[in-house]
C-alpha cells in the first residue's frame, strides 16, 4: 500500500491536487477524501508523512505533521481526516522547530512512526540529527536524541528498520579531496540508546550521491545512485567496488526515497466495498 501525492496542473504547484492510496499488487487505488482536512495537509512541504496500520481498529491511517497547524490523521475506514489535539497539546507548540529541515523516509516499527530530522549548517553540511517519534496507539509525540557527531562533516544517507531495530547509515567525510570517507551504521536499542554496530574503513570511492536501500546477507549494500547515469548498484564493502544491478536509462530521472508504503494484499477500497455490499443486502 502506497501513499502518493498527485499534481494535476504543474509540478511547480505548492500543493498536491489529491492524495491517493494505491496497492500495485491489487491493481487498485483510492482518492482520499478531504473531509476534516486542512490545506496544509496537501502542501508539498518537507514536513513528515507516515502511513501505518492500526491493529486496535483494523484500519490503515496516514499521519501528517504540520508544525503550527498541529498533526492530522486520515482514516481509511471513515475516509476522513481529524486533527490530533488532546495527546499532542503539550508538544504542539514545539512542533514548528522541527520544520525547515531535511526529512528522511519514515520508519515504522512496533506501531511507532519515526521521523529523522537533519539540520544543516551554513554550508549545507548536515551535522545535527534528532528523531521525532509518534506512538500510533497513544497518539503521543516524543523527541529522541540521535548520536552526536560533533563537528564532523556528515550526512545520514539512510534511516531504516533492519532486523527489527532502527538504524542510521552515516557517511563521515575525510574533509579533503581524497575519497576517504568513513561509513558508520548505528542501531537504536529501545528509544534513544545508540550502539555503533559497523564502522567501515575509509572508502576509496566517492559515495555522497549513493543512498543505501538494503543490507544484503553477504554484507554488501544495495544502493540507489542519484548521479547522472546512475541507477541501482551493489556496493562491495570489502573490495570497495560497485556493480550496476539496474541501469538508469533516463539520465534526468530522480527517484525520491520518500514513498510511504506497507506490504499488504488489502485493497484500499475494502471498506467502501463492505459498505456497498451491506447496502445491497438491506
Amino acid at each position: 500500500m502506497l501513499c502518493v501525492g498527485i499534481t494535476k496542473s504543474s509540478r511547480e504547484d505548492a500543493e498536491y491536487s489529491d492524495l491517493i492510496l494505491w496497492n500495485p499488487l491489487m491493481g487498485e487505488y483510492k482518492t482520499l477524501s478531504k473531509a476534516g482536512s486542512d490545506t496544509i495537509c496537501y502542501m508539498k512541504t518537507k514536513s513528515p508523512f507516515g502511513l501505518y496500520y492500526s491493529s486496535s481498529d483494523d484500519n490503515y491511517k496516514i499521519l501528517r505533521v504540520t508544525g503550527y497547524h498541529g498533526a492530522y490523521i486520515y482514516s481509511l475506514k471513515s475516509d476522513s481526516w481529524r486533527k490530533v489535539v488532546k495527546e499532542t497539546y503539550n508538544f504542539e507548540p514545539r512542533l514548528y522547530r522541527w520544520f525547515s529541515y531535511t526529512w528522511e523516509p519514515t520508519a515504522l516499527l512496533n506501531e511507532k512512526l519515526y521521523f529523522l530530522k537533519q539540520k544543516c549548517d551554513g554550508n549545507c553540511i548536515r551535522n545535527s540529527y534528532a528523531i521525532l517519534m509518534f506512538d500510533t496507539k497513544t497518539e503521543k509525540f516524543t523527541a529522541i536524541a540521535a548520536p552526536s557527531f560533533k563537528y564532523q562533516l556528515t550526512t545520514c544517507s539512510s534511516f531504516m528498520v533492519h532486523r527489527d531495530r532502527i538504524h542510521l547509515y552515516v557517511t563521515i567525510s575525510g574533509g579533503n579531496c581524497v575519497f576517504n570517507d568513513n561509513i558508520e551504521l548505528w542501531r537504536m536499542d529501545g528509544d534513544g540508546d545508540w550502539t555503533k554496530v559497523v564502522n567501515y574503513r575509509p572508502m576509496s570511492i566517492y559515495l555522497w550521491h549513493e543512498y543505501p536501500l538494503h543490507l544484503m546477507m553477504n554484507g554488501n549494500w544495495l544502493m540507489h545512485s542519484r548521479k547522472i547515469g546512475g541507477g541501482i548498484l551493489q556496493l562491495d564493502m570489502d573490495k570497495q567496488t560497485t556493480d550496476v544491478v539496474y541501469p538508469n536509462m533516463n539520465i534526468g530521472i530522480y527517484i525520491p526515497l520518500r514513498g510511504k508504503y506497507i506490504e499488504t494484499i488489502v485493497s484500499p477500497n475494502q471498506y467502501t466495498k463492505k459498505h456497498l455490499h451491506q447496502t445491497l443486502l438491506t
